[in-house]
């Protein structure tokens, strides 16, 4: 029969282990808790006022249809700028509610995936340099 003498772990080591251990046990705590407290705050989304429809005093119309549009400016005189993801930008004109097709790019931009005619802006300026910027991406 052979005894072995067991190896003693060294003194550093061993105060090591017990305080990881109480780290990992306290933010499992916290997290527990954080979690509970969550799931016993009241609701903030509440569907019925989000569903309830335009505020007193205004009504939803149709104003232009355009497809697959990506953004809006208004001009200071009152029409309306639409752009569409295919490369069209619309202008939408006050009073009859015409819209016509201003600019089509579709042959110079990429519409693939998230890209395509994304945005349009009005200068400043418009009414003495009659300037809008486009912002699309380029094939």
């Amino acid at each position: 029969m052979t005894i072995r003498k067991a190896k003693q772990m060294p003194l550093d080591a061993a105060r090591r282990l017990p305080t990881f251990s109480r780290t990992v046990h306290r933010r499992s705590a916290r997290l527990l808790v954080l979690l509970a407290a969550l799931l016993l705050l009241p609701p903030v989304f509440r569907p019925e006022v989000v569903a309830a429809g335009p505020p007193i005093g205004f009504t939803e119309s149709t104003v232009a249809t355009i497809a697959s549009p990506t953004a809006l400016a208004f001009l200071p005189i009152g029409e309306m700028l639409g752009t569409s993801k295919g490369g069209r930008l619309s202008v939408v004109r006050t009073g009859g509610g015409t819209t016509t097709v201003a600019l089509n790019l579709s042959r110079r931009i990429c519409a693939n995936a998230e890209r395509g005619l994304l945005g349009v802006a009005v200068d400043p300026a418009f009414t003495t340099n009659k300037r809008i910027y486009l912002f699309y991406t380029a094939r």
